[in-house]
């Protein structure tokens, strides 16, 4: 390990703003797998992760002024990466001859109208289950479910403690089961 792999994020960014290019390759060593597996949630083929991945750090290294608080790189990144993601997704989807790669459960879109129309009901008891919960329960789903945040990472961002995000984490985590629970329920 570099001398280096101590530095915080903020320091690199400094850096990185300074045109330190030793910066940004420690920030793409260090956020690199995390970056890939977000963006591993909306895109399949290894090709297109790889391109979604370096797009997302040039875009981040190109817009590095537009980053307020230095020490947020991470989530920023994590941002800038799902938003590309989910952008080479839908571009993936208006072309038909693409078939997904992967182990994830796909639907196929031939599949019987019940199979779909049960999808859609899942799909919509949970945009009902979560527009239910608070702003900060939402958050902090998304943060650990969507972005692949721990909880060290929930706590700093949240500025609480661990443990309160332990337990917020695990009453987001209740109460959205309890709200689709009646959704779901078998009649």
């Amino acid at each position: 390990m570099g001398e280096r792999d101590n530095e915080t994020d903020a320091h690199l960014v400094r850096r990185l703003r300074h045109g330190d290019r030793a910066a940004a390759e420690h920030l793409y060593r260090r956020h690199g797998p995390t970056v890939r597996f977000v963006v591993m949630d909306n895109v399949r083929d290894r090709d297109d992760i790889d391109d979604v991945v370096q797009d997302t750090f040039a875009r981040a290294f190109a817009r590095v002024d537009q980053l307020t608080d230095d020490s947020c790189f991470r989530p920023w990144l994590l941002q800038i990466a799902r938003r590309l993601s989910i952008d080479a997704r839908r571009a993936r989807l208006r072309r038909p001859d693409v078939t997904p790669l992967g182990d994830r459960v796909v639907i196929d879109l031939d599949a019987p109208s019940e199979l779909l129309a049960e999808v859609e009901e899942l799909a919509a008891a949970l945009r009902r289950g979560l527009s239910g919960l608070s702003l900060r329960d939402r958050t902090v789903l998304s943060m650990t479910v969507e972005l692949g945040f721990t909880l060290d990472e929930v706590a700093e961002a949240l500025d609480i403690t661990y443990g309160n995000a332990k337990v917020v984490l695990h009453r987001a985590r209740a109460r959205l089961r309890r709200s689709i629970e009646p959704l779901l329920a078998v009649g």
